[in-house]
């Protein structure tokens, strides 16, 4: 039998980092929030209120994660409304709430925290990874991209496409030109291999070279 964690629910914080503009959600025919601009992302997150749904078997428990940057450089997430659905998600705790969320370099010691509530097999969801290379004053640029998997075990997990399998996944950080920053993944380990007990559950991002 598959046990099925239950973690605390937590509000949603993350240093320096301002999530606003609640949008109700009662159905895909309602849903308001529509697919950001890169500019309307750096204001932050508009955070999507879906309806609320009680727990069922292994569907809606809430599961809260850590975003650890490990890399030297700010990372900047995006996700359009338009590529998930309500149907699979509860409340505010969805992927409107990773969309224009910014994670600077903090390994592992402010990490942001979200909470995810889904379906166990809901649909892999389209996400951008930017990253700010360089002084404050440089445009983002895109340096990943692939599918997050939510419900199931861990509450979110990085794929680079449909057919990769669970935690393995690893979307790595490249550039247009070709330049490696480094990896997305799902660990309990940091960057130099030991296993981090505090943020096990956590989606972690990995300078090159590790």
């Amino acid at each position: 039998m598959r046990k099925r964690p239950v973690f605390a629910s937590a509000a949603l914080a993350a240093a320096g980092i301002l999530l606003t503009v609640l949008t109700g959600c009662a159905s895909e025919t309602s849903r308001s929030a529509s697919a950001p601009t890169e500019s309307a992302v750096a204001l932050g997150a508009q955070v999507v209120t879906c309806p609320t749904r009680a727990q069922s078997n292994d569907d809606f428990i809430v599961r809260k994660l850590s975003v650890i940057n490990e890399t030297d450089f700010a990372i900047k997430l995006q996700i359009s409304d338009s590529d998930w659905s309500c149907d699979d998600y509860s409340g505010t705790d969805n992927p409107s709430a990773l969309n224009g969320v910014v994670i600077p370099p903090n390994f592992g010691s402010t990490p942001v925290q979200i909470k995810v509530a889904a379906k166990w097999n809901s649909p892999g969801v389209k996400f951008g990874i930017l990253g700010k290379l360089g002084s404050p004053d440089v445009p983002w640029i895109s340096i990943g991209n692939g599918l997050l998997r939510a419900g199931g075990i861990y509450g979110y997990l990085p794929c680079p496409k449909e057919t990769d399998i669970g935690k393995d996944c690893v979307i790595p950080l490249v550039d247009k030109t070709g330049v490696n920053h480094g990896k997305f993944l799902f660990s309990g380990y940091d960057h130099t291999g030991n296993e981090d007990e505090k943020y096990f559950n956590a989606l972690r991002f990995y300078p090159a070279g590790s």
